[in-house]
């Protein structure tokens, strides 16, 4: 954080409770002491100081989820909310990678080192992960996946969308092309 403050590099970084921060009047405090007693679901709690041992400034944002955990991310930026969706937004795309490199694609197992033919398979997997999605969205509608005891989804949704593709390639060609074809989605 110290790097990328002293480069004018913005950044909204999730860090844990247990993490320290050392407030306007040089007292060091955890951020899980810092935020203990608020509750607040749809509000969120923002926080000026610096990180321990440097002089590097920063804000940090705090926001219960729904599960109760607490989501905290620490920015060199000037508001905590911009920092939050900032941060939402990364998810989403680390969600994509986590799809393209484990979850269904596999990515990583590619031994490809020519640039050209790189560009071409991730051409050709964002395709494959649109289609996926579409047909995810015509198989779900607006339903949501369900949870297993754990907590966690018992499939992402690209693996919805490419066990659905999957069968309707095996079903009929017309059946799977429509998922890509149809603009309009049924729900």
């Amino acid at each position: 954080m110290n790097f990328l403050s002293e480069n004018n590099i913005p950044f909204a970084i999730r860090v844990k409770e247990s993490m320290s921060i050392v407030l306007e009047n040089d007292k060091v405090i955890s951020l899980a002491t810092l935020f203990r007693g608020r509750r607040a679901r749809r509000v969120v709690h923002s926080f000026e100081g610096r990180l321990p041992e440097t002089a590097t400034p920063v804000r940090v944002a705090i926001k219960q989820l729904k599960t109760d955990e607490w989501l905290i991310v620490m920015t060199n930026g000037d508001d905590g909310k911009v920092a939050l969706n900032a941060y939402r937004k990364r998810w989403r795309i680390e969600c994509l990678f986590g799809d393209v490199k484990t979850r269904g694609l596999n990515l990583e197992d590619t031994r490809l080192t020519d640039p050209g033919k790189l560009a071409t398979l991730l051409g050709i997997l964002a395709l494959a992960i649109g289609w996926a999605y579409r047909c995810a969205t015509r198989t779900m509608g607006r339903r949501t996946i369900a949870r297993k005891t754990h907590g966690r989804r018992e499939k992402s949704w690209l693996r919805v969308g490419l066990d659905a593709l999957r069968t309707s390639l095996h079903a009929s060609c017309e059946r799977a092309l429509s998922a890509w074809t149809n603009q309009r989605q049924s729900a």
